[in-house]
């Protein structure tokens, strides 16, 4: 008479056939993903440096405003600096240009790029 055996034993865990697949399904989505991250982080300081550049021209015409400037003045990044309600804003730009402040009568810009991020009204 035969006993069969009442218990099998098997070896839990993933083969390595399993392991490879799973970090080449990983390796597909991460080159899916990151162009995209890249182009939503590039996007996002885009937008980071027009908003600063608003900030900027608001408190460069409220500098105007109450000490009686003309079109022609042109401040300095340390006379506007009390205007500015973020205390964070500093005169550089979150991808690495620096802000030109130009004449009131001027809109501010960044010099980034060649063309610059521009503030349009």
């Amino acid at each position: 008479m035969r006993f069969l055996p009442t218990s099998t034993h098997r070896n839990r865990g993933f083969s390595l056939i399993e392991l490879a697949i799973v970090v080449a399904v990983l390796g597909v989505v991460a080159m899916i993903a990151m162009p995209n991250l890249f182009s939503a982080r590039k996007s996002a300081e885009v937008k980071i440096c027009i908003t600063n550049l608003r900030a900027i021209d608001h408190a460069k015409q409220q500098w105007g405003f109450e000490n009686g400037k003309s079109d022609a003045d042109k401040p300095l990044f340390s006379d506007i600096e009390p205007y500015l309600t973020s205390r964070q804003l500093n005169n550089i730009c979150p991808l690495g240009g620096k802000y030109e402040i130009k004449q009131m009568k001027d809109n501010p810009t960044c010099e980034y790029s060649a063309q610059g991020h521009i503030l349009v009204e």
